[in-house]
């Protein structure tokens, strides 16, 4: 395992990358509608803390995003937020005639990524990231296949007396992280568009894969020059990311206050109505942008509810 990061061990890894990519993008990882990212540490054991992220397509506005997400994840570390940490500079992962593709070195971390926009997804979700559950949550239609299995483990889990205690010590630590985060960005006076987070096991919650940062109050992006106003589909998903975050805060509480585990046995359950699947004309259409992207081009007619909400990376 590498345990020390400077700039010729980072450019080692980063050459390894590029040199061994053909192979890499064969690996199981957490796909989206832009970027993939690998678990590097399943290529080699001493890349165990190591992830790559790159760019899906070749198109200029998938190179885009992989450089401004590095320019927001920069951002938002130097006001000294929860995010993920990015080794060196966006590369060329492989060289194609057409367009580079580009790729990030990060830090990988172990939990469960959590972008639930509904109740039922997020509470069981929290549960199973505290618990050190597996879950493939960046994959709605695999938590709409193994719901029964994953929530039969986590009842398991959390009915065990010992484990119920940790579980509400570790729910306890979580509620002060959402907490913060929700105190921070109101005194910042910013929010984090398409906002993404891994959970890990302790309590921990870590940012990454941020789309823009916006103004608080205007919803106009800090980073771009808009001329427009933003959309009112981009201010009610913004509206919901602030509801996710306190329905996240306020399930946190709620174990950490349970009398037993059979207080949480209702929160486990997943209807099918709070799943929302990608809308695969949508994806196919506008697979070359992000989703602030469609929501800032979405016209006032087009509901929320019928917007990608699985995509992750």
């Amino acid at each position: 395992m590498i345990s020390f990061y400077n700039e010729e061990a980072i450019t080692s890894i980063q050459n390894d990358a590029y040199n061994s990519f053909s192979l890499l993008d064969q690996y199981d990882g957490e796909i989206g509608t832009c970027k993939k990212m690998i678990d590097l540490g399943k290529f080699k054991a001493e890349y165990q803390n190591f992830a790559l992220v790159y760019s899906r397509y070749l198109h200029e506005a998938n190179q885009t995003i992989v450089r401004n997400e590095k320019e927001y994840l920069n951002y938002l570390s130097e006001k000294n937020y929860p995010v993920v940490t990015v080794y060196g500079n966006a590369f060329v992962v492989e060289q194609k005639l057409e367009q580079p593709r580009l790729a990030m070195l990060m830090q990988y971390i172990p939990g469960v990524f959590i972008e639930a926009k509904t109740a039922a997804p997020l509470n069981i979700l929290i549960l199973a990231a505290l618990l050190g559950i597996p879950a493939r949550a960046h994959q709605e239609a695999w938590l709409a296949l193994n719901q029964n299995h994953l929530a039969a483990n986590i009842i398991q889990a959390m009915d065990q007396p010992q484990n119920f205690s940790q579980l509400q010590e570790k729910a306890n630590i979580l509620a002060k992280n959402f907490q913060a985060l929700i105190q921070k960005m109101e005194q910042d006076q910013i929010m984090i568009c398409d906002l993404q987070m891994i959970i890990s096991k302790d309590g921990r919650l870590t940012i990454i894969d941020p789309l823009d940062i916006v103004d608080y109050s205007s919803a106009k992006s800090l980073f771009k020059n808009e001329i427009q106003d933003p959309t009112p589909d981009l201010r009610q998903f913004l509206q919901h990311t602030k509801s996710w975050l306190k329905n996240a805060l306020d399930f946190c509480q709620t174990i950490a206050q349970s009398s037993t585990p059979t207080d949480l046995h209702a929160f486990v359950s997943v209807t099918p109505k709070a799943l929302t699947f990608q809308h695969d004309a949508m994806t196919q259409k506008k697979k070359a942008r992000s989703r602030v992207e469609m929501l800032r081009g979405t016209e006032t007619n087009t509901p929320l509810s019928s917007l990608s909400i699985t995509n992750k990376m």
